[in-house]
C-alpha cells in the first residue's frame, strides 16, 4: 500500500509536507517554525551532537540560524522504511559553503520525530 502522506513540490523535488515545511522554515530563518515542525519529543543529530525535545531543538535552531544563516535547496529525495532522505545543497556563512548534505527524516502525525544531518 502506498504511503498517503501529503506531498509538496519544492524545487521540483516532491517532499512530504512536514519536510517541505521544515525546509521553508529553515530558508526563512524562522526558528519558531523550525521547532514547530518537530514532535514534542523529536530529536536532531547534527555535528556529532544530539538535541532531544523542543527546548533543545530550539537552542540548536537558534545557534544554527545565528551562526550559519543557512538555506537549503533540495536536490533529490527518497522514501523507504518510514524514512525520507533528502539530499540538499546547503549555503550559508560557514567554511566550504555551499555543501551537499543529507537530511534523514523520520516523522509521524505529530511532526518530525528524528532528523539526522550528515555529509
Amino acid at each position: 500500500m502506498k504511503n498517503s502522506v501529503p506531498k509538496v513540490s519544492l524545487s521540483e523535488v516532491l517532499l512530504p509536507k512536514a519536510v517541505a515545511d521544515y525546509i521553508a522554515a529553515t530558508n526563512a530563518h524562522d526558528t519558531k517554525a523550525i521547532v514547530a515542525a518537530f514532535a514534542e519529543t523529536g530529536a536532531v543529530h547534527d555535528e556529532g551532537k544530539l538535541h532531544r525535545g523542543r527546548d533543545a531543538i530550539a537552542s540548536w535552531a537558534d545557534h544554527t540560524v545565528a551562526n550559519y544563516r543557512m538555506t537549503m535547496t533540495p536536490l533529490a529525495a527518497t522514501e523507504a522504511d518510514g524514512q525520507t532522505v533528502v539530499k540538499a545543497r546547503v549555503s550559508g556563512t560557514f567554511p566550504g559553503s555551499p555543501l551537499d548534505l543529507t537530511f534523514n527524516f523520520i516523522f509521524g502525525a505529530d511532526g518530525i520525530r528524528e532528523l539526522k544531518v550528515g555529509a
